[in-house]
Parts: C-alpha cells; sequence; structure tokens
C-alpha cells in the first residue's frame, strides 16, 4: 500500500512496481510464505491518496509498470486511511 497526494500518484505505481519486483525483502518474505505450506500467497497493491486519476491514465501506469493496482482509494488527511480488510 502506498499512501500519495494527489499530484504523486505516479510515484506510487513505481515504487510498488519496485517492490514487488526487486526489493530483496520481499522477494524473501514472499518466498518463505510459500514454502510455508499454509496456503496461497495473494499479493494485492493498494493507493490511498486525495486525488483521483482518469481510468485512461490509470491504466497508462499499471501497463507502464507492469503492475495491476487492486484499488486507488479516497482519503484526505484529515480523515482516517481505509480499512483494506474488506478487499482481502
Amino acid at each position: 500500500m502506498e499512501l500519495k497526494g494527489a499530484g504523486d500518484i505516479a510515484h506510487a505505481y513505481e515504487q510498488l512496481a519496485y517492490t514487488r519486483k526487486r526489493r530483496g525483502a520481499y522477494q524473501h518474505l514472499k518466498q518463505n510464505l510459500e514454502q510455508s505450506g499454509a496456503g496461497q500467497v495473494k499479493e494485492m497493491a493498494f493507493i490511498v491518496t486525495n486525488g483521483m486519476l482518469p481510468k485512461p491514465t490509470r491504466e497508462k501506469l499499471e501497463n507502464q509498470h507492469g503492475i495491476r493496482v487492486n484499488e486507488v482509494l479516497k482519503s484526505e488527511a484529515t480523515s482516517r486511511v481505509p480499512d483494506l480488510r474488506e478487499y482481502f
């Protein structure tokens, strides 16, 4: 999950893609979970922001970074971060 201001949503896609594809600690954690045999690992990406993107821009960023973001959720700085449990 990435928390970003309205003008920085594209950077959130970049950071999520980096974590999923190139961050060693994330890869190690995922591998350990997969080997534990306790179930199937399900990766999900979310961006919480005070701005929104038009659908064509969102699709362009997903294709550019090779990552599918489950939801871009709207939240103002004065409000609580959305509860993501309902998405699992």
